[in-house]
């Protein structure tokens, strides 16, 4: 006769969790079988659930807006500003006309932040600021004070956008994301980082592209500080002309309110077509421009890939 031990099990009890919310019970999914109608707690975890902390910026969960959502408020501020800028016209050359009875330290000071803001990424107005410049100074003195302002601007962009994308800040983890995601990003970045990577810099700054999303694209990548001023300043000292020579002209054009009418009109039609003329030089650097970076983008990533496969 063999001994048998007989082994009885109980039936699992139940915890009364109908009192607890969904959002309870250290973020546990509550569902119900469908058996006996009983709440259990799932093992899964919520994947998104209402924060305990009304801070969003300061919980863990928040991961900052989306990468379209910037380019849409990116674009609603160009719109805007362009909208306030073509109503308040009149009210712009004042203030222009106000900063030259200035002394030139103040004006100094004003276009030094200025350029700064606007070197930052999502900023705009960049252009204008050149305008004004060839407005207040004239087109020699205008050139060499626009290249002051925009080193200054650029340094400041640069380490700023270094310093911010170094840390983890919660706003721009998605923007990071994207640009750690994106094959065309990595592509650039990969080139920026060869021996034409200074190429890149110079050719880029033709291109109507705007200036503070360039520096932001360019503090991502390890290119050296001064190569990245350099050739930045090189690369913008020809829209530089053009623009600060359009703003001479505007000055000229608003000079020419005092004049007689008939002198007036000679002026103003000379100056239009000269504007005229600029925008269409404007329109052939971009383009020439846009087609050489696009042709040194393939080449330069061609013979990288090449390399690599040569290595392996």
């Amino acid at each position: 006769m063999s001994d048998t031990t007989v082994v009885q099990f109980s039936p699992p009890t139940t915890a009364s969790i109908h009192s607890i919310s969904p959002y309870h019970a250290n973020d546990y999914e509550i569902k119900t079988d469908t058996n006996n109608d009983l709440p259990f707690l799932s093992k899964k975890k919520l994947i998104q659930f209402k924060p305990t902390h009304h801070d969003i910026f300061h919980s863990t969960n928040f991961t900052g807006p989306s990468f379209k959502q910037i380019i849409f408020f990116f674009i609603m501020f160009v719109v805007l500003t362009s909208l306030c800028s073509y109503l308040y016209k009149d009210s712009l050359i004042n203030v222009l006309l106000i900063l030259e009875t200035l002394p030139w330290w103040w004006t100094s000071l004003f276009f030094c932040v200025l350029f700064a803001l606007v070197s930052l990424p999502f900023a705009w107005g960049y252009i204008l600021l050149n305008i004004a410049c060839g407005f207040l100074y004239g087109f020699i003195y205008g050139v060499i004070f626009i290249i002051i302002y925009a080193g200054i601007g650029l340094s400041v962009s640069f380490y700023v956008c270094r310093f911010i994308l170094t840390h983890n800040y919660c706003v721009i983890k998605n923007l990071k994301a994207t640009f750690e995601n994106s094959e065309i990003i990595q592509t650039i970045i990969k080139v920026l980082n060869s021996a034409d990577g200074y190429k890149i810099i110079f050719l880029s700054r033709l291109t109507p592209i705007p200036l503070g999303l360039q520096n932001g694209f360019y503090s991502i990548s390890n290119i050296p500080f001064r190569i990245y001023l350099f050739w930045s300043l090189c690369g913008l000292i020809p829209t530089q002309l053009i623009y600060c020579s359009l703003g001479s002209r505007l000055h000229s054009m608003t000079d020419l309110i005092l004049i007689d009418k008939r002198t007036k009109t000679v002026g103003i039609v000379v100056g239009l077509c000269e504007c005229f003329m600029t925008i269409i030089l404007t329109y052939y650097v971009f383009h020439t421009a846009k087609k050489v970076l696009n042709k040194l983008l393939l080449e330069t990533s061609g013979s990288n890939e090449s390399l690599m496969v040569n290595k392996e």
